[in-house]
């Protein structure tokens, strides 16, 4: 997961990789410019959230102090289409391993955004279809299936489950 930092007018960024946390409350420390930031850092099932004392002395932002988590269950990405096979045999094969369409919680999940009509929208993939799913069985199906698209379908897919692993 990612959170991004911003200072004013120095515009200073940072991404910091926490890997897969379990729910708790964890102690932040930000040094900067010789300041010593405390806080912390809540994680329920469902968010991410960022308290971060220093009231008026704080002297950077982030752009967002909540993230919703994405789910264990979740599959998302994207599929892009280089043949003559739609797409939808892409999706009808997940479906066929039991993915199934999941209303997610509205809202940023980082790396994308739920809308209020339980739409993935997001402006790191240019595939011709993003989604996000939901599937609880053997992931390892998903990366072979990843694979057969590719090389017999010709359609690209790219994807992660809700624990940070890669499909491609």
């Amino acid at each position: 997961d990612r959170k991004r930092l911003s200072v004013p007018l120095l515009l200073a960024v940072t991404d910091l990789k926490f890997g897969y946390l379990q729910n708790g409350s964890y102690n932040l420390n930000i040094s900067m410019n010789g300041n010593t930031y405390s806080g912390t850092l809540s994680i329920t099932n469902s968010v991410y959230h960022i308290d971060l004392n220093g009231g008026s002395e704080l002297r950077f932002y982030l752009n967002h102090n909540e993230i919703n988590r994405i789910p264990t269950n979740a599959l998302y990405g994207y599929v892009k289409h280089y043949g003559t096979v739609p797409i939808s045999k892409y999706f009808d094969t997940l479906s066929s391993l039991g993915v199934t369409h999941y209303t997610f919680a509205a809202g940023n999940y980082g790396n994308f955004y739920i809308n209020s009509s339980g739409q993935m929208t997001t402006n790191l993939w240019s595939g011709d279809s993003v989604y996000i799913l939901s599937y609880s069985g053997n992931f390892n199906l998903i990366k072979t299936l990843s694979k057969y698209c590719m090389d017999i379908l010709r359609l690209y897919s790219s994807c992660k489950d809700g624990k940070g692993h890669n499909f491609y």
